[in-house]
């Protein structure tokens, strides 16, 4: 697991030591961000079940002005403190201990807008939906913010819940990343 473009370009992060966490493969992560890069310059991003931090990290690497790292494993959460200061990237660098739905509560209440929020959930455990939910009644997500959903391709995305819609979509084996637009920008 390595940053695979921008100024940290190259650096290894700290791996997970439990099976429960699946860190962004390398090949989804660099194709993620090739989409991303004409917007990611100076953005807030939010990097939603964060695990080890590496998408996050990638954004900050790439020109973030300010990330958001959402775990609710105390582990993790120690995992992406290490990485980030491994990168000595602190000061861009807000990690948040929480469930996803409540961090996006607090975050609301805070009035923290994102330009992007990338979501990757566990899979096939049925939080698309429901955090989906959360970022729409919340307004966190900016007017003319992208928010990236990585998913199993044997998982539906939801949207009709919440009338948005997927602009892009693409896959890598398993693995779906969804772009998706506010309906009302």
């Amino acid at each position: 697991m390595r940053i695979t473009g921008g100024m940290a370009k190259g650096h290894k992060l700290s791996g997970p030591k439990s099976a429960g966490v699946r860190p962004t493969a390398d090949i989804v992560k660099e194709a993620l961000f090739n989409i991303l890069a004409p917007y990611i310059d100076e953005t807030v991003f939010l990097d939603l079940f964060a695990g080890t931090g590496s998408v996050g990290l990638e954004a900050m690497s790439r020109g973030a002005r300010e990330v958001y790292f959402v775990d609710n494993k105390r582990q993790c959460v120690q995992l992406i403190k290490s990485n980030v200061s491994l990168l000595r990237m602190s000061d861009k660098a807000k990690i948040i201990l929480a469930d996803a739905i409540a961090a996006v509560d607090l975050l609301s209440r805070k009035q923290v807008r994102f330009d992007i929020i990338f979501m990757d959930p566990p899979y096939e455990m049925g939080y698309i939906s429901k955090v989906l939910k959360a970022i729409v009644s919340a307004d966190i997500l900016n007017r003319s913010g992208i928010l990236v959903v990585q998913r199993s391709k044997r998982e539906a995305l939801g949207l009709a819940d919440v009338g948005w819609s997927t602009y892009k979509e693409r896959a890598y084996g398993d693995t779906i990343l969804d772009f998706i637009r506010r309906e009302d920008n």
